[in-house]
């Protein structure tokens, strides 16, 4: 099967409608897609077993705790059963010295900076491991009030006989998963080295996932937050990755004199961007790549401007023709603010002139 189809997600799963004739893309999108299906179903049946079971109970929220959780967030495109996270807030010299297995070490006065670097809220059970009560008290009221809901909280000096771990840090951040596929799957087809830009990276982890992919490619984020692309500079130092990171505003700013071999974004709409990544900007035989919401009658999380959100078929219309395949096209979700929001996911890549 050749590599311009599509990424076939399971629509009663992840609510995402595949687009009338499209084709499965090569064997590798496949087995992602397989993975997806299979995860799904198992995540589905533990729930609801939990709910017959009254073994759930409902936060004020509306969502679940402590038990697997449905990750319906397209930006990851996956359901995921529940994975134990062990945060441990401790100084980088206690934890070196001995910690819990596969533990993630961000010491309590780093973490609200590196919040980037936790798997999303509500999607993985967290625990927690602090060198004292107050620090294990200011790391959870942290988290609680950015979404995360910390299951346990493990004073180190009461579990010292487990904290014979002396490995690495676990790294649980991961970058956008619809990226991740696309790029396992038309990898082939990109150049070994190139150009790739991450238009309004944000904190840096698509970014920063690009350049541990592909290694002698020059790597470039763009973002208007200057705090964010601070953070962005710490997590690629942190992974020995280097990132060419540029503070614009793409709504008043577009640089065309750089062509690019991959382009990427998520969350994130300009349409004259969208026009000069078509004409002026991705090389040939370059592949772009985009997910962000669609517009809705009655949106409720933002962006409600429908100016910021994405009509059907928008970029499908827009790299129409010969010039360009289609590699996918479909409707999916992308979770804002713990709601789910009707969004495009679309890849595509120039042929050569």
């Amino acid at each position: 099967m050749g590599g311009a189809g599509a990424l076939r997600v399971c629509a009663a799963t992840l609510r995402v409608r595949r687009q009338a004739g499209e084709e499965l893309a090569d064997d590798g999108v496949r087995g992602f897609m397989t993975g997806v299906v299979i995860r799904a179903f198992l995540s589905v049946m533990v729930a609801a077993f939990a709910v017959l079971a009254n073994a759930v109970p409902r936060r004020a929220s509306g969502r679940y705790a402590n038990v697997a959780r449905l990750c319906l967030s397209a930006d990851s495109f996956r359901v995921s059963p529940a994975e134990k996270t062990v945060l441990d807030i401790r100084r980088e010299a206690e934890f070196i010295a001995g910690h819990l297995p596969h533990s993630t070490s961000i010491p309590l006065c780093e973490l609200e900076q590196r919040l980037l670097e936790l798997p999303p809220p509500f999607q993985d059970s967290l625990t927690l491991v602090g060198g004292s009560l107050p620090d294990l008290q200011a790391a959870e009221e942290l988290l609680v009030s950015r979404g995360w809901d910390p299951s346990e909280r493990l004073l180190a000096a009461t579990i010292a006989e487990h904290l014979s771990d002396v490995g690495r840090s676990v790294r649980r951040w991961r970058p956008n998963e619809f990226l991740e596929a696309v790029l396992q799957a038309y990898r082939w087809r990109l150049p070994s080295q190139g150009t790739a830009i991450d238009y309004g990276c944000g904190s840096g982890r698509d970014a920063v996932y690009l350049a541990l992919q592909l290694q002698y490619w020059k790597v470039i984020g763009v973002d208007r937050h200057s705090k964010a692309l601070d953070r962005a500079q710490s997590l690629a130092q942190r992974c020995g990755v280097e990132v060419e990171l540029r503070c614009r505003d793409l709504r008043k700013s577009i640089d065309v004199t750089e062509k690019a071999h991959l382009i990427h974004g998520s969350r994130f709409l300009s349409r004259p961007l969208f026009e000069a990544c078509r004409d002026e900007i991705l090389a040939d035989d370059g592949i772009f790549v985009w997910s962000t919401f669609l517009d809705t009658e009655r949106p409720v999380a933002p962006p409600f401007r429908p100016s910021r959100r994405l009509g059907r078929d928008e970029l499908l219309q827009l790299f129409s023709g010969d010039q360009f395949e289609v590699l996918h096209n479909s409707v999916g979700v992308l979770n804002t603010r713990g709601v789910d929001e009707a969004a495009s996911f679309f890849a595509c890549r120039k042929r050569r002139s």
